[in-house]
């Protein structure tokens, strides 16, 4: 089976990883990364998607290959190319905005409520001057 992850480092913004070893987020990891949950929501696989956006952004992704067959691409970004990554994926997507076509568990409409916790902690967390890293992988 094949699979698919993609998430954004921090750890070169002092000041959030600080507070995330302080204890101060519930969304992030302990390694000072956030994880997009679940699967990719446009058709494809994570690299594929990430480096999609970097093309068309102008940016060149680095892409690695495990002798396992797994694929690792990551790039480079700025908290406004996080936010433009965001964007990419999910503001056209109706099971992000559209309230009838929403993926619901025991009527909670979860993946909604990840992007917005999303979207507002990289908004007032992320500096403007720190650099982040986007990472996607498949194995």
């Amino acid at each position: 089976m094949t699979d698919s992850t993609c998430w954004i480092d921090f750890s070169a913004d002092r000041r959030t990883c600080r507070r995330n070893t302080q204890g101060w987020y519930e969304i992030t990891c302990a390694d000072n990364t956030l994880r997009f949950a679940g699967p990719s929501p446009k058709d494809g696989y994570w690299p594929v998607l990430l480096s999609k956006w970097a093309e068309q952004n102008n940016l060149a992704p680095s892409i690695e290959y495990g002798a396992d067959g797994s694929e690792i691409t990551r790039i480079s970004v700025t908290k406004a190319q996080v936010q433009s990554f965001i964007a990419y994926l999910y503001d056209d997507e109706p099971a992000y905005n559209d309230p009838a076509r929403m993926l619901l568990w025991k009527g909670h409409a979860w993946a909604v409520h990840y992007l917005i916790d999303l979207k507002a902690f990289v908004a007032q967390e992320f500096s403007e001057r720190a650099k982040f890293t986007l990472f996607a992988d498949v194995w």
